[in-house]
């Protein structure tokens, strides 16, 4: 028998794994994430601009997997689900297998196919630390207007 694995760490994913513990305490839960820390993105804004912190934008303990005995692995990405196997694929070819799945990571930003936008150098999309980290990399390199 596979884990009960959650793809995302967002509000919806964490909300669900605390659920299912709480209904099922002796069940094993995995909680996968692209990005290696969790916070709001709804707040993302507010740490660009300097109006919070890092640790403003958690939404949950530094000790919420280790209470909620959830194993958490940050900075892991899926790229196939092998439904016949309950197999997850991830990016460092590592397997997972999975009793049940439940795909909580969000939507990914568009790039219109404007000529010229797409590829510029100084566009970025707006969703994660990543783009945070590249936009301010951008703000000395480019100027410290923008436009959203």
């Amino acid at each position: 028998m596979g884990a009960y694995i959650i793809i995302g760490s967002s509000a919806a994913g964490l909300s669900a794994a605390q659920t299912i513990r709480r209904l099922q305490p002796d069940r094993e839960i995995i909680v996968l994430s692209k990005d290696k820390a969790i916070y709001s993105r709804c707040m993302l804004h507010k740490l660009l601009s300097g109006e919070r912190s890092m640790e403003s934008i958690e939404f949950e303990s530094i000790n919420f997997f280790q209470d909620n005995r959830i194993n958490f692995m940050p900075g892991t990405e899926v790229v196939r689900v092998d439904e016949e196997e309950r197999v997850l694929i991830l990016a460092d070819g590592k397997k997972l297998l999975f009793e049940k799945i439940l795909v909580a990571s969000g939507s990914e930003y568009f790039m219109p196919p404007i000529p010229n936008f797409r590829y510029a150098q100084n566009v970025y999309g707006f969703r994660s630390l990543d783009d945070v980290n590249q936009i301010r990399k951008g703000i000395g390199k480019y100027g410290r207007h923008a436009v959203i």
